[in-house]
């Protein structure tokens, strides 16, 4: 494991999964001049480091309350991720978020400003997920489409790599007290992933 005092970077850098988590932690996030707080996205990092041990893959979780790795050009996480040079072709990278339950959906999928990258994601993951029972939003073009040219998934399908953003609602990623969902989110996502590995 590589950790600094913003980011912790767990897993070899010739993974073909990364699993990024860049809201695990209250962060700051400069808007129109203003250094607004943002909330933490809380079971996020969990899931990153779950997966990436799950595929050999790598998890890279923002533990400091330092910019937005979402929002800003430049960020540790991305530098981290940079200086390993696994952000490439041939890597697939699943940037994991939190949203509210006020949307109605379980899960939302965002393909990306270059959705060509995102193709090979997309379907496994929304047809695992519904198939688990969870309700899923592909965003083309709206709230959760991670088409800003900063986000992590976008700034990582200009890298080459496949990639998508996926956001999960509050009341799955409290699943510590209801095991057996939190199972199924995990197995879900494992299902999908597995598929491209054969």
């Amino acid at each position: 494991m590589t950790q600094n005092e913003h980011v912790e970077l767990s897993g070899p850098a010739t993974a073909p999964f990364i699993f990024t988590a860049p809201h695990d932690r209250a962060h700051h996030r400069l808007t129109d001049g203003v250094l607004q707080r943002k909330m933490s996205e809380p079971g996020t990092g969990a899931l990153a480091r779950f997966l990436a041990e799950e595929f050999d893959g790598l998890s890279a979780v923002n533990i400091s309350d330092v910019g937005d790795a979402n929002w800003d050009a430049q960020h540790p996480l991305k530098e981290l991720l940079d200086e390993r040079g696994c952000v490439t072709t041939g890597a697939y990278l699943i940037d994991l978020h939190g949203m509210t339950d006020q949307h109605g959906i379980d899960i939302a999928i965002g393909p990306g400003r270059y959705p060509e990258r995102s193709h090979s994601l997309v379907e496994p993951m929304r047809s695992s997920l519904a198939g688990a029972g969870f309700t899923v939003l592909v965003d083309m073009d709206g709230r959760f489409a991670a088409r800003g040219e900063h986000r992590v998934t976008s700034w990582a399908q200009l890298r080459g790599a496949d990639a998508i953003q996926v956001e999960i609602s509050a009341s799955l990623r409290r699943l510590a007290l209801d095991h057996t969902r939190q199972r199924d989110l995990q197995e879900a996502f494992v299902t999908a992933l597995r598929g491209l590995t054969v």
